[in-house]
């Protein structure tokens, strides 16, 4: 073969090979990508669950196994994005990834007040997610983007049934809401309009505002309610 025709193939073969190599890296970078997205969504995912009360005392492989078998989708909301109206029934087991939502309690006449914030590990409606034709209580929306871990009730059930930590997490979720309930109900039924007005002031933290500083001086003037005064707060 002559020479001209060799250096010709040579070079040619020179640049086929480089062009391979440029498609293999290529192809190797599409590939990587995913993969290492993939696994950092799995490391915040297992994070923001193993703040969740339901999975409390589960180390990152338990939380990781148990993933595999839990059949569950990851819903994304924008910015005030509404995820639920007061008087919608409550149809999943959700909890928040990322994120932050505030849930509000709206009058007719339009007044709302703000009645919590929900950040990531946070259970939603854990006590109405079983109770057929369930109303939600309150409105909740997003303030920024929020990503929710979704389950079914049915799954959710599935694992309270199969798992025995995670059935004594759940109990001790409604039984936690059961006490705060019943000490409001407690609060609010029994106790006069100045006992309701002392336990507000005495529980304020002592650094609060000015006004909140004249509050608590106004109340120490007043006679100490009978509710108090045999509590062992009140002794110390």
């Amino acid at each position: 073969m002559p020479s001209s025709r060799l250096s010709v193939f040579a070079s040619n073969s020179d640049f086929l090979h480089k062009s391979f190599e440029t498609s293999l890296l290529a192809s190797g970078v599409s590939f990587f990508y995913p993969i290492v997205q993939r696994d950092m969504e799995n490391s915040q995912l297992i994070e923001a669950l193993r703040l969740c009360p339901l999975f409390k005392g589960f180390s990152n492989q338990e939380m990781a196994e148990l993933l595999s078998q839990i059949h569950y989708k990851l819903v994304d909301y924008s910015p005030k994005d509404i995820y639920v109206l007061a008087g919608m029934p409550c149809r999943h087991a959700d909890i928040v990834v990322s994120g932050q939502m505030i849930a509000r309690m709206v009058g007719l006449s339009g007044k709302f007040v703000e009645v919590d914030h929900r950040g990531p590990g946070s259970l939603m409606a854990p006590a109405l997610i079983f109770v057929p034709d369930s109303q939600m209580p309150v409105s909740v929306e997003t303030e920024e983007p929020t990503r929710i871990f979704r389950m079914t009730p049915a799954e959710l059930k599935r694992l309270i049934d199969s798992n025995e930590r995670i059935r004594t997490n759940f109990i001790l979720v409604l039984s936690q809401i059961n006490y705060f309930l019943t000490q409001k109900m407690r609060v609010l039924a029994l106790f006069s309009v100045r006992e309701k007005w002392f336990l507000c002031s005495s529980r304020l933290p002592a650094n609060s505002s000015r006004r909140s500083s004249r509050s608590r001086a106004l109340v120490s003037r007043l006679p100490t309610p009978l509710a108090y005064r045999n509590s062992p707060s009140s002794a110390s």
